[in-house]
């Protein structure tokens, strides 16, 4: 099976995880309760009110931009962590090829989930199309145990490959994904 730590996920559901939209949400539901009070209160400060109205509106809506994106950003990584964990050498190759994104697309992302702080110590390597975690050197993940290898039959033409057991690989003929399950 695997010898190596798997990928972390991320609580998307955590009050940290959320902490953007949370604030965002706050700021754009005071920015509703200035605009109530310009019209409802005869002796309200209008000037001022209608300042305070733009900076929360501002601030409400670049903190849920924000937050929205890094959710989703989140969902997806901890969805794209599920199939790496299969691949000994967390290919985006074989990631885009089994959510159907191109490559391009995926390294995009995960260059995003890195800056985000998302995924730490880690990088994409584009010449590889892999992720490159800490400790990790050019020719693979670091390993003090043999790999067990299966022999798995490819489902699209049938070829036999040799695949890391509980992992997926690239068939070597017509290069399609191929899992050991």
């Amino acid at each position: 099976m695997n010898a190596r730590t798997p990928l972390p996920r991320v609580n998307i559901y955590g009050l940290s995880s959320n902490f953007e939209i949370i604030v965002g949400s706050i700021c754009m539901g005071i920015a509703m309760y200035i605009l109530y009070n310009n019209y409802t209160n005869v002796d309200a400060d209008v000037g001022r009110n209608n300042m305070f109205l733009m900076i929360n509106t501002i601030a409400g809506l670049f903190l849920l931009k924000g937050g929205i994106r890094r959710f989703k950003m989140m969902k997806k990584f901890n969805r794209y962590a599920d199939i790496l964990d299969k691949d000994p050498n967390y290919s985006l190759a074989n990631l885009a090829q089994a959510v159907n994104l191109p490559v391009a697309t995926i390294v995009a992302e995960f260059e995003s989930i890195i800056r985000m702080k998302i995924l730490k110590e880690a990088r994409v390597d584009k010449q590889d199309q892999r992720l490159v975690l800490s400790g990790w050197t050019a020719a693979g993940p670091p390993s003090s145990k043999k790999l067990n290898m299966v022999d798995v039959d490819c489902a699209n033409c049938g070829s036999s490959n040799k695949v890391e057991e509980g992992f997926m690989g690239q068939c070597k003929s017509c290069g399609r994904t191929i899992i050991d399950e």
